[in-house]
């Protein structure tokens, strides 16, 4: 019972320090995100699934002394696995396999005299290869990367020219979205780089049935105007799309030309 016992307690503080670990990855890698995003990431990352399949890549379950019902169990997991060629979602792993893995990570820490610092260097880079940039993860990280970098350039542009007449020291840029009927939902990126002056990117707008796949894909299409035409010769164009309204019309070829 004593054994068990600890091995729960192993398993609540690696718990814990994955936790702490996750939310550090998260906050310091996407740091446009909310904390709506931040906490869908955590939950997509922190999952069973994903430390058993870790626990497999680097051959540590050989090494682990089961009961004898879940050696069978494991040892029936492990094949299945090996047998899928899609997804490890199709082939759900025993919860013990993944607590075990919590139980490691609490037995590093402790090992490592609870300094979270060393903790950190040696499990990060571990989880974020394996885990935080891994299969379905990974591919919404991307769709976020977009939506963010999209952000991030165009607050950049406004940082560049604050020293501007009327121009503001925190330059932002956001996501408006509107129901139109039965088309959807309309996504327009807004540019605010004076006070009291939201300006719409109306060239860049998307609609859809879908929220998040119209917005990814107005960041899609500011993300790939600025890889084409560059970093400066995009600033100079926002710049003279914001200053330049009256009578005058903008699409999408007025930032190619």
């Amino acid at each position: 019972m004593k054994k068990q016992r600890d091995y729960q307690r192993l398993e609540f503080l690696g718990d814990a320090v994955i936790d702490v670990i996750t939310i550090n990855y998260f906050f310091n890698t996407f740091k446009n995100a909310n904390p709506k995003e931040l906490t869908q990431f955590k939950h997509m990352s922190v999952q069973n699934q994903e430390f058993a399949d870790l626990l497999i890549k680097l051959n540590l379950i050989d090494d682990i002394p089961f009961h004898s019902s879940e050696a069978a169990g494991c040892k029936q997991y492990i094949t299945k696995r090996k047998n899928s060629s899609n997804s490890s979602t199709d082939v759900p792993a025993p919860k013990y396999i993944a607590d075990l893995f919590e139980v490691l990570v609490g037995a590093i820490h402790i090992d490592n005299h609870y300094h979270f610092k060393k903790s950190n260097h040696e499990l990060s880079q571990l989880l974020i290869e394996h885990i935080f940039k891994h299969n379905s993860l990974n591919q919404s990280v991307i769709k976020f990367e977009v939506i963010n970098d999209c952000l991030n350039y165009i607050v950049m542009v406004g940082r560049r020219y604050v020293h501007l007449y009327g121009f503001i020291n925190n330059p932002k840029a956001v996501y408006r979205m509107e129901n139109v009927s039965k088309e959807g939902t309309s996504c327009c990126i807004y540019v605010q780089f004076r006070e009291n002056e939201l300006i719409p990117l109306t060239e860049f707008k998307e609609v859809g049935k879908n929220k998040k796949i119209a917005k990814r894909k107005v960041a899609q299409k500011i993300v790939d105007c600025y890889n084409e035409i560059g970093e400066e010769k995009f600033g100079a164009k926002l710049i003279e799309r914001i200053t330049n309204l009256k009578n005058k019309t903008y699409t999408l070829d007025y930032w190619k030309n």
